[in-house]
């Protein structure tokens, strides 16, 4: 590219309240300058449109564009239309770039000439802006070959690599290349994990950073993730049939990688479509909530050996989801639904 913008980092804006004025000064204040913001409000109405717009008259770096609410996918995908920059990355409006990640993760990119660079993150949790719980993502430096991919796919899995999308920069060629866009079918949930699945299914090279540079906070009541909401139960089913397009594009042998497959499955389709249901806004009866997670059994992706698998071999990934796991696969869901709702 001969643009002059080395990352352009893409943040949906909706109702952001006070916490729209940290998000984007950490990254205006980043040492890297060669870069854009492109401030997508997606209808908001509680006075987020105005700041993107101030935003942006006083910072030529800003970019502030104003559509009808569409959703974070939506939204995300027509700043990647718009963008110029070498590499994208993506900041939600809530949380907080570290210094120097743009600058570590551009460095590192173009050392290694990759197409992907993810970095260490954090997760705060908060209720009433009083933090109980912090969640750090550590990693070691690597660097993953296209042709290494599906033999390094459960490493990037369990190392929480694909779980999210604003934990790197992404090459924009390489987006191009391949048309990858995020599935406006997600509203609420899955969308991260679904862009980074397509992804690796066009095996790029991919390196880490092992600096704890981004900070993401769920907040009790204003997170999306704390909220119940309906829609959130059929994006596992579509999940499940991305991960099986995944392992057959990538030629993984699941039948022989039963147990990490089983507990990756467990992990990103299971463990968070009865985090929804243990929710206490959920509407839904024991036997109702039953029933959605035996529907899980008829998708692509999944496998009758996930539920038979033996809790200790699942243990050596986590005791705790290895006990959530022992419960699911013998049906004891009224149990599970109780600790899903206090231990997640």
């Amino acid at each position: 590219m001969t643009s002059l913008i080395k990352i352009s980092v893409i943040m949906p804006v909706y109702n952001s309240g006070p916490y729209l004025y940290q998000a984007v000064q950490s990254i205006l204040t980043q040492g890297l300058q060669e870069i854009e913001l492109i401030l997508i409000d997606d209808g908001s109405t509680d006075g987020s449109s105005e700041k993107c717009v101030e935003w942006a008259r006083i910072d030529s770096r800003v970019t502030a564009i104003h559509q009808k609410n569409g959703g974070i996918c939506n939204a995300r995908n027509n700043a990647i239309k718009i963008s110029r920059g070498e590499y994208i990355a993506f900041c939600d409006h809530d949380d907080e770039y570290l210094a120097d990640y743009l600058q570590l993760a551009y460095e590192r990119a173009k050392r290694e000439d990759a197409d992907v660079v993810k970095v260490e993150k954090v997760s705060i949790f908060l209720k009433e802006r009083s933090e109980y719980k912090r969640i750090y993502n550590k990693l070691t430096s690597l660097t993953i070959l296209p042709e290494d991919i599906s033999k390094d796919f459960f490493y990037l899995a369990f190392n929480r690599l694909l779980t999210t999308a604003w934990d790197g920069i992404y090459k924009k060629s390489f987006i191009d290349k391949y048309n990858i866009e995020f599935d406006e079918f997600y509203k609420s949930g899955g969308e991260d994990l679904d862009f980074m699945l397509k992804i690796v299914r066009c095996k790029p090279k991919l390196c880490t950073l092992p600096r704890e540079l981004y900070v993401h906070y769920i907040r009790m009541g204003f997170s999306t993730s704390s909220k119940f909401d309906i829609s959130k139960i059929k994006c596992y089913h579509r999940l499940s049939a991305n991960i099986f397009e995944t392992m057959s594009a990538l030629n993984i042998n699941i039948k022989k990688l039963q147990i990490k497959y089983s507990y990756f499955y467990f992990l990103e389709v299971i463990f968070p479509l009865v985090k929804i249901l243990s929710n206490p806004l959920c509407p839904f009866s024991l036997k109702e909530k039953k029933e959605i997670v035996s529907e899980l059994e008829t998708e692509r992706g999944f496998s009758p050996f996930i539920k038979f698998q033996n809790p200790i071999a699942i243990s050596k990934y986590s005791v705790k989801y290895a006990f959530l796991y022992y419960l699911y696969s013998i049906g004891a869901h009224r149990i599970n639904f109780f600790l899903f709702k206090h231990w997640s």
